[in-house]
């Protein structure tokens, strides 16, 4: 879905003219509708999607035009993609690794890999700043947080910190001031 009036908040839609309830972003109305575990992100200036693949639209490069309607990213057909979350111009896509995608245009391609492990499953990732330093957290599937300072002019991951939560994570979500971590129910860990 999408909506918004002025700016970024129309693209998606194939038309410059203002929204003001939320709708179905046309190309995934037809033949390409989105399943129930479809992993969605928006950025600030753009937005993607996952439906066998990554779609993005929106403020793509820095210069030049605007993508008004979803289009693939070549360099992650066949990707498993079971996590992602957006930064002004950098997405995070989580599968069995974590890779960094800069938004550079319609060639996108990953700048850096950080391998978390051949067994764990990156749940979620969030992209988030404190105190003006960005970060990158990484939720896995066996109850562990990564932790990752984010380089922006750049793209890398440095700085690994792991930290063990003790259950496993449903969601990360940012508030105002921190993050917080939804943990599964304790009737459903004991399963």
């Amino acid at each position: 879905m999408r909506w918004g009036n002025g700016g970024y908040g129309r693209l998606g839609h194939r038309e410059q003219k203002d929204e003001f309830t939320p709708r179905r972003v046309d190309v995934f109305t037809k033949h390409n509708t989105l399943p129930p575990t479809t992993v969605i992100s928006a950025g600030s200036v753009s937005s993607a999607c996952t439906v066998g693949q990554m779609y993005i639209w929106g403020k793509i490069k820095l210069t030049g035009d605007n993508w008004m309607y979803p289009k693939p990213l070549i360099d992650l057909i066949g990707w498993n993609i079971c996590c992602m979350d957006s930064g002004n111009m950098h997405y995070f896509v989580g599968d069995d690794t974590l890779h960094v995608v800069p938004l550079k245009g319609y060639d996108s391609h990953h700048i850096t890999e950080e391998h978390l492990g051949s067994k764990i499953i990156s749940r979620f990732v969030l992209l988030c700043a404190f105190e003006g330093i960005p970060y990158l957290l990484c939720a896995l599937g066996d109850g562990y947080l990564l932790n990752f300072l984010l380089n922006t002019s750049i793209g890398k991951l440095t700085d690994r910190k792991k930290m063990s939560l003790g259950k496993k994570l449903r969601m990360l979500k940012l508030a105002a001031r921190d993050v917080g971590a939804l943990r599964e129910p304790k009737d459903k860990l004991e399963k």
